[in-house]
């Protein structure tokens, strides 16, 4: 695995903990801090890190259970009326002694465990393998199956935990390969791995990425998010308010403009932002003679509204080609349809059978064929011919997907020979009619995603989870080349060619109430 550079402007208050007793000793003041001293006077200075009263840190010593304990829920916070429903979980931590409250809300919160059912050593030293759990664990990292490192086998109780901090680059391990699980990790060692999550300026020096830097856009909710190609503009549907918003990656500056119908989804072509308006909630139970909406159609620019398409479907999803034609899938009617309207005129152009309801749409690049993802029950992937509007039932794929995991993205590759979905499915689709489209591709590196971004020029691929990891994949085999790490949990993932930047909406979560509001993230990639 590549690691990843990350040098973060974040423009992001972090909130400040409690002192455990008056004055702050600060980094730069402890008489025993030569290295490191960048990430423990930002501890020090939120309040996480508090020194001793000799104005020593003693960065060497080996940190103590209860002392990483106390460190994270500094940070994190404890509820003033919060009350432990155990009071004596462990014989040795008791109520009244120091860290008794953070350690039992720690145990609550599933960030840490005891050795014993009633024992929890909080004088023991910790060990690297026991700080990469109550870290992944108090922050939510995930775990990936990322390159393993020599000491840490597949079986180790600790290994998805160790992985998880090797993915989001805040440990590189040693020189050596190594990662030496068993060792007690010392004080200086463990503010730093706390400092780099927290702040990711602190994580270490790698090469593919330049910087990134994060800015706070308030409570704002995208249902769906476009971007356009040549302009800084994210354009997305914002559910509390029902409205369209463009937002300016670089200004920050915000614009909106009230839809009159509910949305779901959205589409941008050449200057034009399409957007589905519902008559109705969808229903399974609504046949095609009752079912109507119409597709909204916005000036990209402006954000005025140019026309209003009725449709003879409950729309759900939209795809538009260069020609201006709109391709509609129906939200209602278990069975239902896929249409073709003509953007320019509103006429119906053609009609197709076989739709599950509520699938989604896309496009392949040359606008030749349609691929259908069901996202309800028994989800399955299917194919439209397209020729000029006109719609031709194409075949259904014969993988059975999960019935466990229903389809909620799809996505098609700007190379035009993978289908991928949300379950992880990688579907070749070369061929047009001849059987050799739509087959699963084993061979490929399938991984799900709830968010999807390509780089031509970079030839990647770049998949989020809803969490702050990316996995990047070679968009030519589909491989698996390095990770990133957001600051939030990713939302909606973009590629800005003319700033060879990404470009996400992502929620993160600030102050020890851990609200968690919207935020525009960017990473700059180097020359």
């Amino acid at each position: 695995m590549r690691a990843i550079k990350f040098s973060i402007t974040l423009m992001l208050l972090l909130a400040i903990g409690q002192f455990a007793w008056s004055g702050p000793v600060y980094a730069a003041s402890f008489n025993d801090v030569t290295v490191f001293k960048e990430e423990i006077n930002h501890l020090t200075t939120i309040g996480i890190i508090n020194g001793y009263p000799d104005a020593t840190f003693r960065p060497d010593q080996s940190i103590t259970r209860i002392q990483a304990v106390q460190m994270i829920m500094r940070e994190i916070g404890i509820p003033e009326n919060w009350e432990p429903k155990n009071p004596y979980q462990f014989s040795d931590v008791k109520p009244g002694q120091d860290g008794h409250r953070d350690v039992l809300r720690a145990y609550e919160l599933n960030i840490v465990t005891g050795k014993d059912w009633d024992i929890f050593d909080p004088t023991g030293k910790m060990t690297r393998a026991e700080m990469a759990k109550v870290l992944v664990q108090a922050y939510s990292l995930g775990s990936v199956n990322t390159s393993q490192f020599k000491d840490v086998a597949a079986s180790f109780w600790a290994a998805p935990y160790v992985r998880s901090l090797a993915a989001v680059n805040i440990t590189v391990g040693y020189p050596d390969g190594t990662f030496k699980p068993n060792l007690p990790i010392s004080r200086a060692h463990f503010a730093v791995f706390m400092a780099r999550i927290l702040n990711p300026a602190f994580k270490p020096p790698t090469l593919a990425v330049k910087g990134a830097a994060m800015q706070e856009l308030g409570n704002l909710e995208p249902l769906d998010a476009v971007k356009d190609s040549a302009e800084p503009v994210i354009y997305f549907i914002e559910a509390n308010t029902n409205s369209l918003v463009a937002l300016n990656h670089v200004t920050n500056e915000q614009r909106a403009v009230k839809l009159p119908l509910p949305a779901e989804r959205m589409a941008l072509k050449d200057g034009k932002i399409y957007i589905p308006q519902l008559h109705h909630p969808h229903s399974s139970y609504r046949q095609q003679d009752q079912q109507s909406g119409d597709i909204a159609v916005y000036d990209a620019k402006t954000l005025q509204l140019l026309k209003s398409i009725p449709v003879k479907v409950d729309p759900f999803d939209i795809e538009v080609d260069a020609n201006g034609i709109l391709y509609v899938s129906s939200g209602s009617g278990q069975w239902t349809y896929l249409q073709s309207y003509s953007s320019a005129t509103g006429e119906l152009l053609s009609t197709a059978s076989g739709l599950r309801e509520q699938s989604l749409i896309r496009l392949n690049p040359s606008a030749t064929k349609i691929y259908a993802l069901t996202t309800l029950e028994n989800p399955g992937l299917r194919s439209y011919l397209t020729d000029q509007g006109q719609l031709k039932a194409g075949e259904y794929s014969p993988v059975q997907m999960s019935a466990y995991h229903p389809g909620t993205h799809l996505e098609v590759t700007l190379n035009g020979r993978y289908a991928l979905t949300n379950t992880g499915e990688t579907f070749s689709v070369n061929g047009m009619t001849d059987g050799t489209d739509m087959l699963e591709d084993y061979e490929a590196d399938g991984y799900g995603f709830t968010s999807f971004a390509e780089s031509a020029a970079r030839n990647e691929i770049y998949f989020a989870k809803n969490k702050r990891l990316i996995r990047v994949n070679s968009a030519a085999d589909m491989k698996n080349q390095y990770h990133m790490a957001a600051y939030g949990e990713v939302k909606f993932i973009f590629t800005d060619s003319t700033r060879n930047e990404l470009v996400m909406l992502s929620t993160v979560k600030t102050g020890k109430d851990r609200k968690a509001v919207l935020a525009i993230e960017k990473i700059t990639f180097q020359p």
